[in-house]
C-alpha cells in the first residue's frame, strides 16, 4: 500500500513542474519496479515453502534415527521417545496453520495492492501519452483540474436535475389541479345559465375560455298563429329555422363581447350596437337580453321573408336583404325602388320608407331627380296603413311615379 501510495510524489510549493519526458521517465521506472516486485514475491513464496518443509524434515531425521536406535532401547525409553515426537509433530502441524494463514493474507493484500499500482501506472501513461513533445506540464495540470471541475459541476447538475424532476411534478400536479376547478366553474356557469335561457328555448352546449356555445331552438309559428298580439295569414313555418350562437363573454360582469351566429341570416352587430346604445334600459343582464333580442330578430325575419315570398305573386317581383334591413321592389320599366324596414317591422306601428329610386335592366327611363325627391316625398307621406303594408305601398310608389311622369 505505501508503495502504490508513492506513485505519484507529492510536489511542494516551490518545486518546479515536471516535463512530459520526466514523467514517462518516472512512468518506466516504476513498471520496472512493478516487474521486479513481482519476481521478488514468487521467491519469497518458495522459501516460505521451504520454511514450512524443515519440520517435517526434522520429524523425519528423528523418526530414522529412532528406527537405528530402536533395537537398543527400553520399552520405557520408547515410550517417552513417542511422546516427544507426537509433541514435535504437533507443534510443527500448528506453527504450519499460522505460517499458511499469514500467506493467504500477505498474498491477498499484495493482490490488491498490486492492482492499484497498476491502476495507478495505467492512469500515468495514459496521461503521460496525452502530453506532446512540446507540451508544458501546466497544461496537463490544467487538464486534471477541469477533470475534477467537470466532477464537480455534474455532481451540482445531478443535484438541480433531480430538483427539476420535483419541481415538474409540481408544475403537473398544479395543472391538473387549476383544470379541475375550471372544469368544475364551468359546469357551475352553466348551471347558473340553463335557468336564465331556458324560456327562451337556449340551451348551453359549452363553456370554455371565455367562448359560450349555445343552441337557440326556433319557435314554432303557424299560420293562423298570434305573434307579439297580431295574426298573419301568411305561412311562414318554412323560413324559421335552429340557430347555434357563438359568443364571447367577458367573465368580470358575463356581459356579451362578440356574438357569432350560424346560419348567419341575423345582422348581429346591429344587436351588440343596439345593446350598447341602450345599456340603461336594459333591466336585467345583457346575456339574457341578447339572446331575446335574438330569438325575436329570428321571428321577424321568418315574418319578412315570408311576406316577401308572398308579395312575389303580384305585379312585381321582390327581394330581401337581412343585414341592410332593406327591400328592393322591381317595377315595370326598369324601376328599382328601395325600401328601408324599420327594426321591428312587420311587429310595430312604424311603417315602411321609400329611400331611393333608379333605373336598372336594359329598358331605361330617364327620370329627373326633381321628380324623385317629389315621388319620395309623397309615398313617405302616405297613410299609415298603407305603408305598413307592403305590396299596397308599391302599388302607391308606382302610381305616384306615373302620375308625376305624366304631369311633366
Amino acid at each position: 500500500m505505501a508503495e502504490a501510495r508513492a506513485l505519484v510524489p507529492a510536489q511542494g510549493p516551490d518545486e518546479a513542474p515536471l516535463d512530459a519526458s520526466a514523467i514517462r521517465s518516472r512512468v518506466e521506472q516504476l513498471s520496472l519496479e512493478r516487474r521486479r516486485l513481482g519476481g521478488g514475491e514468487e521467491e519469497e513464496q518458495a522459501e516460505v515453502a521451504l520454511g514450512l518443509d524443515s519440520p517435517y524434515k526434522v520429524a523425519q531425521e528423528a523418526t530414522d534415527e529412532w528406527d537405528s536406535t530402536t533395537a537398543a532401547a527400553s520399552i520405557d525409553d520408547l515410550d517417552a521417545y513417542l511422546e516427544m515426537l507426537r509433541k514435535d509433530v504437533a507443534m510443527a502441524e500448528e506453527a504450519n496453520q499460522k505460517v499458511s494463514a499469514e500467506i493467504s493474507v500477505t498474498a491477498e493484500t499484495t493482490f490488491n495492492d498490486m492492482i492499484q499500482v497498476d491502476v495507478g501506472i495505467e492512469m500515468l501513461e495514459s496521461l503521460s501519452s496525452n502530453l506532446g513533445p512540446k507540451q508544458k506540464t501546466g497544461e496537463g495540470d490544467q487538464q486534471i483540474i477541469l477533470q475534477t471541475d467537470s466532477c464537480r459541476n455534474q455532481s451540482i447538475g445531478d443535484k438541480d436535475y433531480i430538483y427539476e424532476l420535483e419541481l415538474d411534478h409540481q408544475i403537473e400536479k398544479s395543472t391538473m389541479e387549476l383544470e379541475a376547478l375550471q372544469h368544475l366553474q364551468r359546469d357551475d356557469e352553466m348551471f347558473q345559465l340553463e335557468p336564465m335561457l331556458l324560456p327562451f328555448g337556449a340551451k348551453v352546449l359549452d363553456f370554455k375560455d371565455n367562448c359560450l356555445r349555445m343552441f337557440l331552438k326556433a319557435p314554432i309559428l303557424t299560420s293562423d298563429c298570434e305573434i307579439y298580439g297580431q295574426k298573419f295569414n301568411c305561412p311562414i313555418d318554412s323560413f324559421i329555422s335552429d340557430h347555434e350562437l357563438l359568443i364571447e363573454i367577458d367573465k368580470r360582469n358575463m356581459e356579451p363581447k362578440k356574438i357569432q351566429i350560424i346560419p348567419d341570416d341575423i345582422s348581429v352587430d346591429i344587436l351588440i350596437e343596439r345593446m350598447e346604445s341602450s345599456r340603461e334600459a336594459v333591466s336585467y343582464p345583457a346575456l339574457r337580453w341578447l339572446i331575446q333580442q335574438c330569438q325575436h330578430q329570428s321571428i321577424i325575419n321568418a315574418l319578412r321573408r315570408s311576406l316577401v315570398n308572398d308579395a312575389n305573386s303580384s305585379r312585381h317581383s321582390f327581394e330581401y336583404f337581412n343585414k341592410e334591413e332593406m327591400i328592393v321592389a322591381h317595377l315595370d320599366r326598369g324601376i328599382d325602388v328601395s325600401i328601408k324596414i324599420s327594426s321591428d317591422w312587420p311587429l310595430c306601428s312604424y311603417g315602411l320608407k321609400l329611400i331611393s329610386i333608379r333605373n336598372s335592366g336594359d329598358r331605361l327611363t330617364n327620370i329627373a331627380s326633381t321628380l324623385l325627391s317629389k315621388t319620395k316625398e309623397l309615398a313617405n307621406e302616405l297613410e299609415l296603413q298603407i305603408r305598413q303594408h307592403l305590396v299596397k305601398f308599391v302599388d302607391a310608389v308606382e302610381e305616384i311615379l306615373i302620375r308625376e311622369l305624366r304631369s311633366c
